[in-house]
């Protein structure tokens, strides 16, 4: 279901939430109100998320000032996320919290309600199709699966649109030099291209691709532990069993990759760009990890 394809199909969609965004963006032109960006890409990345994994939206662009979304039972886990990557065993109490038990419970209650013939095939989907055990088709699993999807999509999302756009508004010739190239793609805003047509246009991915960078949407560790055999690095062994770890931060700021790497330079993608070593700058673009793990989200 997160083929190139299925994504493609689902595009009419996402179209529909970003006409509402929109909408709901220009409700505050002419008023003494404040707009908070994250809250209104969260909404954004909620509906869309729940949208696609789940086949229904709870709506939270049509809510008063966007305020309707899941940042907030986010934030409250994400205060105690450090300490759970240590204690995973512990962590499992402050993510079980009354609030976000609501939402997930609203999640399945609301799958058991709806048909599982869609055209759309959803994360529920493809668990109560497949050839699983049933305790791999509980409540909680689903529950589990939903509270995953919302996590690692919706947050990071929002927030790598709403670094985009802070830094787009505080650069106003990269704002000016974008504006241009989408006015000459896009020359009726009622008519959206698809994916296709916007992946190929360079300056649209550099901004992309520089706002990802510095939003950094997972900077927390992810271990990964060699269970039998040492690890051997430069004059280092590290015995089985030790978990290994570094942040992308590291990577993504890295100065003799990124030049200046805390300014907005979108230029820095185009042209093909090499590193003094001659390597792709592209092989260090890692806020979605690499290899057979990495992050879904990048497609």
């Amino acid at each position: 279901m997160f083929s190139k394809r299925s994504i493609t199909k689902f595009e009419p969609i996402v179209h529909e939430k970003v006409e509402l965004l929109s909408q709901g963006i220009a409700a505050y032109e002419g008023s003494d109100r404040v707009l908070s960006l994250n809250s209104a890409f969260n909404a954004f990345a909620g509906d869309v998320i729940a949208s696609y994994c789940f086949g229904f939206s709870y709506d939270q662009l049509k809510s008063p000032d966007f305020h309707d979304n899941f940042h907030s039972a986010y934030e409250g886990v994400r205060r105690f996320s450090h300490f759970g990557l240590q204690f995973p065993s512990v962590f499992i109490m402050f993510v079980l919290q009354k609030d976000l038990q609501g939402k997930i419970t609203n999640i399945i209650n609301g799958h058991e309600k709806s048909q599982l013939d869609s055209e759309h095939p959803t994360i529920f989907n493809e668990l109560l199709r497949s050839n699983l055990p049933p305790p791999e088709k509980s409540v909680r699993r689903l529950g589990s699966e939903a509270q995953q999807m919302i996590g690692a999509g919706v947050e990071t999302v929002a927030w790598a649109l709403t670094t985009t756009v802070f830094y787009l508004l505080n650069n106003p010739s990269s704002l000016n030099r974008l504006r241009i190239e989408l006015e000459e793609a896009i020359p009726d805003p009622a008519k959206l291209p698809d994916s296709l047509i916007l992946e190929k246009l360079p300056y649209l991915a550099a901004c992309a691709k520089e706002g990802v960078r510095l939003s950094t949407g997972v900077s927390v560790r992810l271990p990964r532990v060699s269970p039998n055999k040492p690890i051997k690095y430069r004059d280092w062994v590290i015995p089985p069993g030790t978990p290994v770890s570094m942040t992308t931060l590291d990577v993504l700021r890295d100065q003799q990759v990124f030049p200046d790497s805390a300014s907005f330079v979108p230029e820095r993608w185009l042209d093909n760009p090499k590193t003094k070593d001659g390597d792709s700058i592209n092989r260090y673009f890692v806020p979605f990890g690499k290899g057979p793990r990495m992050c879904i989200g990048i497609k």
